[in-house]
């Protein structure tokens, strides 16, 4: 009732103020919508400048995301520590790459003594030798990324383990400047891609992967101890946690050699009384 009177009165008192006072009233709206207006103009000006600087930042970091490792071959020896859950492995990887065609594995523990599994993986299919219960599993690749904690093709693999962006399947739509850092970011309507150079030499420094859908995968690579290579960057140090459906996953790689380049070979021999899966 408070409300409905104060209402009636304004309305009263509106209608009873002089002619002189009303235009008064009326000029000074116009004067506020002038300034709205103004205020409009200014901060569209100010928005912008800050997109044309943006752009100008992405444009002038094109080389940084450009570039990549190139190699035809890649072979490297690391140490792996896993967990997830309550699970806890230590194992050393031999891994052997011939780009954008083979990716081969072979998992051993115990210092070396104990053959674990050996991995085949093409853009299209995934062969897995298990050594400890003598079985065989080959599925495609499609079928072995649904088993991953978040999905990595071929690609994303290939470049995960040389040390590349994990993907560019997307152009970069955002970018930041840091004091000792930059950061690039693309997205489609899936994913946010975020990844942060190191202003120093550009070497890659953290990487993220976030799925918008709430709850969903989530994928970040921490990369260090960089060393030249053949002339190239090369990350001997790599921290790998991905999460989703509220399990996380830690993989700790480091790296004990490597080179690029070399002939080498992708042995897969299957046992003859192995189980097929």
């Amino acid at each position: 009732m408070n409300k409905l009177r104060a209402a009636v009165m304004a309305v009263l008192l509106i209608m009873v103020l002089p002619a002189c006072k009303v235009k008064q009233k009326a000029a000074k709206k116009e004067t506020l919508a002038a300034n709205k207006v103004a205020d409009s103009i200014a901060l569209a000006n100010k928005l912008n400048e800050q997109i044309a600087n943006k752009q100008a930042l992405i444009d002038s970091l094109k080389p940084v995301w450009n570039h990549e490792i190139n190699y035809k071959t890649f072979a490297g020896k690391a140490k792996m520590h896993y967990e997830a859950g309550d699970q806890k492995q230590d194992f050393t990887a031999n891994i052997r790459i011939q780009k954008d065609q083979i990716i081969w594995v072979s998992a051993t523990a115990l210092g070396g003594i104990v053959q674990v599994a050996r991995i085949y993986i093409t853009p299209d299919s995934f062969k897995m030798i298990n050594y400890l219960d003598k079985s065989v599993t080959m599925m495609t690749l499609a079928q072995a990324e649904a088993l991953l904690p978040t999905p990595m093709d071929y690609s994303v693999l290939q470049n995960v383990i040389v040390g590349n962006v994990m993907s560019k399947a997307n152009p970069v739509s955002n970018a930041l400047s840091l004091s000792d850092s930059w950061v690039l970011a693309t997205e489609n309507d899936r994913y946010v891609q975020e990844v942060t150079y190191n202003k120093a030499d550009s070497a890659i420094r953290l990487e993220q992967f976030t799925d918008k859908r709430q709850g969903g995968p989530t994928a970040k690579i921490q990369y260090a101890n960089y060393v030249p290579v053949d002339n190239r960057l090369f990350s001997f140090s790599r921290a790998i946690n991905m999460s989703n459906a509220g399990v996380n996953y830690f993989l700790d790689m480091n790296y004990t050699s490597m080179d690029f380049d070399r002939v080498i070979d992708f042995p897969f021999s299957i046992p003859k009384n192995y189980t097929v899966k």
